[in-house]
């Protein structure tokens, strides 16, 4: 999540196999996959945000919910952003919807 005046949010979603990919590169790292997946996600989204024409404060608020299943609006409509697989979906701000 970013915060600007209101508090946007992201939808990332991030491929198994990329990341395993990238886990297998970075062996020397020893990293979890989760770790891999939430670096991934952080640039996919900064590069989306930016995309937009917007930028975040670079002082910005990340909460991440990992979800088993895909959220409801990954289903409902195209991607905003992707790169390298990785797909983001921009949120309507809070109390701006």
């Amino acid at each position: 999540m970013f915060s600007n005046t209101a508090q946007y949010k992201l939808a990332v979603e991030v491929p198994k196999d990329l990341v395993r990919r990238k886990r297998s590169e970075r062996l020397d790292e020893n990293l979890r996959e989760k770790a891999i997946a939430l670096d991934l996600a952080r640039s996919a989204a900064l590069s989306a945000w930016a995309a937009g024409g917007e930028r975040p404060e670079w002082s910005y608020h990340e909460h991440v919910v990992w979800c088993e299943d895909r959220p409801r609006i990954m289903n409902d409509r195209p991607c905003d952003h992707e790169e390298n697989g990785i797909k983001v979906w921009r949120l309507a701000p809070e109390g701006l919807a």
